[in-house]
């Protein structure tokens, strides 16, 4: 996800960019359950006063499981981020006024930034639907599905002795 700077630089309007690649390092950053079936990001980039600031619209389709009933389900996260990067080598005072990137040579890599873009908008846990009853945990069946025959009566021996401040 590379974009060449020196166009945006010689360009008197923002430039745009489009891209359909999922970031390489993704896979480190989620869990095995989370599987990135497309990503597309949307780079509004343009040049003020020797910056460069990039405004990016990421739309993420992902495919995970229900925390609760492990129903496989699919997402559809957005993301809106907006960095801005200057020449590696300015002045500190460029880099210290604001939460600048610095960069070298003439391309800028939006990979980590997509990539962290899509990290922090994944929920942590995804559920199939908000009141998901899960699963029984003695036969295992989809409490969505259908009822079991189950009796939930039976306390854990190991708190027991909870049991007893509620008489």
């Amino acid at each position: 996800m590379l974009i060449d700077v020196r166009p945006i630089i010689s360009s008197d309007s923002p430039l745009t960019y489009s891209f359909d690649d999922i970031p390489s390092d993704m896979t480190d950053l989620l869990s095995s359950e989370i599987r990135i079936r497309q990503v597309a990001t949307e780079v509004v980039a343009r040049h003020v006063l020797g910056r460069i600031y990039v405004a990016m619209d990421i739309r993420c389709e992902y495919e995970t499981i229900c925390a609760r009933c492990m129903d496989s389900l699919s997402r559809t996260v957005e993301q809106h981020c907006e960095q801005c990067f200057v020449p590696a080598g300015r002045g500190k005072e460029d880099v210290e006024d604001s939460e600048a990137i610095p960069y070298s040579g003439n391309q800028i890599d939006l990979s980590e930034l997509v990539a962290d873009g899509i990290y922090t908008s994944i929920p942590v846990r995804d559920l199939c639907v908000d009141d998901c009853k899960g699963i029984c945990p003695k036969c295992g069946i989809n409490l969505n599905l259908r009822n079991c025959d189950c009796s939930h009566s039976e306390i854990d021996p190991r708190l027991a002795g909870l049991a007893k401040l509620l008489e």
